[in-house]
């Protein structure tokens, strides 16, 4: 019988799907076209976003354009009073597709590459924790 304190669908859930380990992240963000006036908290994001190491199987050539417009309708909902809705589900949509979510991670079973490193990711116990008694604490006993 299954211990209450374990899920028993714990190992089930999972199976059969694959999960996808990131590779190094890329070292430079492609350049933005000289016209782009971004102010510079956005092209930090630019460079941030393209230098994650969740964004490390994206191609430049391939996935520069929806970056870019995601940049962009970050600029227009910037400082604004009334953002359409239309906007923000674009915005929405864009952040889901691209990864940039962690609820889009998990449904594309992208795990950070801090999860995969068994030498950061912490061990996990079964079961409950066992407590010190108050006679193992600085040495007195209950007796």
């Amino acid at each position: 019988m299954p211990s209450p304190y374990e899920d028993p669908d714990a190992g089930r859930r999972d199976r059969g799907r694959p999960s996808v380990t990131m590779r190094t992240a890329k070292t430079k963000a492609p350049a933005l076209p000289d016209a782009c006036a971004w102010p510079a908290d956005l092209r930090e994001w630019w460079s941030t976003v393209w230098c994650s190491t969740l964004t490390a199987d994206w191609d430049e050539r391939l996935d520069f354009r929806p970056v870019y417009r995601l940049g962009e309708l970050y600029l227009s909902t910037d400082g604004a009073d009334d953002v359409s809705a239309a906007v923000l589900a674009q915005v929405t949509r864009l952040e889901s597709e691209l990864g940039l979510t962690p609820a889009a991670r998990k449904r594309q079973h992208v795990k950070p590459a801090a999860a995969v490193d068994p030498a950061v990711k912490p061990k996990r116990k079964r079961g409950l924790v066992a407590l010190p008694s108050l006679g193992e604490q600085g040495g007195q006993s209950n007796g």
